[in-house]
């Protein structure tokens, strides 16, 4: 058995991608997850000396917000006292520490980190430490400290009921001279519990956003997930407000042998959110992110634990996730509303057939007139299942050009669709046929 159909002439869309047989639905969300590990609060104080005395300031407010140059991490004045002391904590286990420098310290000595490791006293010292701020001493930016984590780490109290009992980083100066001390306005901290807040119902408000949009924290394996009810070719992005964090991030799907792999020939406009305006709009820009819908992609349950809960979710499952990282920093606070772009999914698109079928094959059998260059996706679909399988068009085709769809099953009264990516090809119409 044969369908055969006439190739309809295509053009680039402002999308990149269209129907030749069914249709393209924008659909809501069955899930989205905002990978967050890096804490809500952070717990720092300051050791001031002053002669034979001391004291501790709680700076927890000042380098938890981003008020600019709200804070002396040594000493109370404009400059270093030998003894002063920064106290550095989370509620979890410090993975990565990072710090806002507005007025970068100048100052000669060494700066040491320590930790307790016996549950009394500062008494180890951190290993493996890379200060990429130089003692704070680099110019004005935000800057990572990385060290290997330790695994001996215990909670002490260096003035007990004075000082928390935590797990403390403590930074400790040795100064030779000082000319001007540092002065910074915010302290992050990534650390080992890795939880996620449900974000379904802001990535599909597609209402005007009458508040502060949320901001974030890439670092190295941070993502945001999602997952559809069917299998979605792309995601249309409406941005607020462009990051301006520099990243690399990878766009995966959770494949069937549970797998995270990278989505193929992803076109995204949206430069993963850094284009478009670097001050928030009402009016925001839309780019239509797409990709190829992947043969061994499938339907999964995950779970997830969310600041509201263990969660279990079901559906076919992508993540934005952060491969690298080269200036550190929050992201430009980034409000998206986002809309999946799936095959139809109902028995109300396509052609439908009348008995059980496997298609196996896609003929064009007379040469397309094309301009342009590069190769062209086609994507065919079962719209009662959602499964899918592609076929390639090259750039240079022979013809009559014979397109293996890799066996696509349907059942009597399934119906299906084929859609194409066009990328920059334009194509004058051609017969076209499906053999089982």
């Amino acid at each position: 058995m044969a369908y055969s159909f006439i190739l309809p002439s295509i053009s680039p869309t402002a999308n990149g991608d269209g129907s030749l047989i069914g249709s393209v639905n924008e659909t809501d969300f069955t899930a989205s997850f905002n990978d967050k590990h890096i804490s809500d609060v952070v717990y720092v104080y300051r050791k001031n000396v002053a002669g034979q005395s001391f004291s501790f300031d709680d700076i927890s407010t000042a380098a938890g917000n981003d008020t600019t140059s709200d804070f002396l991490p040594f000493g109370t004045n404009a400059q270093m006292s030998a003894g002063d002391e920064l106290y550095i904590s989370c509620d979890h286990n410090q993975e990565e520490l990072f710090f806002k420098i507005d007025t970068p310290g100048v100052w000669t000595g060494t700066l040491d980190i320590k930790y307790s490791s016996n549950g009394t006293t500062a008494n180890a010292t951190l290993q493996g430490v890379v200060d990429n701020s130089n003692g704070f001493r680099n110019s004005a930016g935000v800057y990572r400290i990385s060290f290997t984590k330790p695994t001996d780490i215990q909670a002490f109290s260096p003035v007990p009921g004075d000082i928390l009992s935590k797990k403390w980083f403590v930074f400790k100066p040795t100064i030779t001279a000082v000319t001007t001390a540092p002065i910074l306005s915010r302290v992050w901290i990534h650390h080992d519990q890795h939880l996620l807040t449900d974000v379904t119902t802001a990535a599909n408000d597609v209402s005007v956003p009458s508040s502060t949009p949320e901001t974030f924290f890439p670092t190295v394996d941070s993502a945001h997930y999602f997952s559809f009810a069917n299998p979605a070719m792309g995601l249309v992005r409406n941005v607020h407000q462009a990051s301006a964090n520099v990243r690399t991030r990878q766009l995966e799907y959770y494949a069937n042998d549970n797998i995270w792999k990278p989505l193929q020939n992803i076109s995204d406009p949206s430069n993963d959110y850094k284009a478009g305006s670097l001050t928030y709009s009402a009016t925001p820009v839309q780019y239509i992110v797409g990709w190829s819908v992947p043969t061994d992609w499938s339907s999964k349950t995950l779970e997830f634990n969310t600041s509201s809960g263990t969660v279990n979710s079901t559906g076919y499952w992508i993540r934005n996730r952060t491969a690298s990282v080269q200036a550190y920093g929050p992201a430009q606070s980034t409000k998206y509303t986002i809309r999946a772009k799936q095959f139809g999914n109902s028995n109300t698109s396509g052609y439908q057939v009348p008995v059980a079928t496997t298609l196996r094959m896609i003929t064009i059998d007379e040469p397309l007139s094309m301009s342009g260059s590069g190769a062209v996706t086609l994507q065919i679909s079962n719209l009662s299942t959602g499964a899918s399988a592609t076929a390639t068009i090259p750039a240079s085709p022979t013809w009559p050009l014979n397109l293996d769809v890799a066996d696509l099953s349907l059942a009597a009264d399934n119906r299906f669709g084929l859609f194409y990516n066009s990328g920059t090809r334009t194509f004058t119409s051609a017969p076209l046929t499906l053999h089982t």
